[in-house]
């Protein structure tokens, strides 16, 4: 599978998850980066979600761009995206720039530190609508 199926695939399973918690979900794309905003009906606060897709057990590259400069409230890492139960890792931004590292040019976050994540999206259905 491409980069681009890989992607594609990964924000289809973390709306579906979502939708399944109640959010009302919209996929928003902004220059290069694509979001997911969620939001309830009862809400008038929104939050935008960047995921990151990988094949398999790896660092995940935000390339040239550091996670900090990215208009994500929260980041979705799904890994094994072609296996029948993806694994899925989430966090706040705050928790993803203070484990991310530059090397190079680039941008990592390696995978000892995203395994360190709450596992699934249970963390986005306790945020408060408000």
């Amino acid at each position: 599978m491409n980069n681009f199926d890989l992607h594609r695939k990964a924000m289809d399973f973390v709306r579906q998850k979502l939708e399944e918690q109640r959010w009302i979900v919209e996929e928003i794309v902004s220059g290069k980066d694509d979001y997911l905003q969620i939001n309830r009906p009862e809400s008038y606060k929104t939050y935008r979600i960047k995921v990151k897709a990988l094949s398999q057990e790896a660092p995940v590259p935000f390339h040239t761009r550091s996670p900090d400069s990215m208009k994500a409230d929260f980041f979705v890492i799904c890994r094994k995206m072609e296996a029948e139960n993806p694994e899925v890792f989430t966090a706040s931004k705050k928790e993803v720039v203070d484990a991310t590292h530059k090397h190079g040019s680039d941008y990592w976050l390696e995978t000892e530190h995203y395994e360190k994540f709450e596992r699934g999206i249970a963390m986005l259905g306790r945020l408060r609508p408000f």
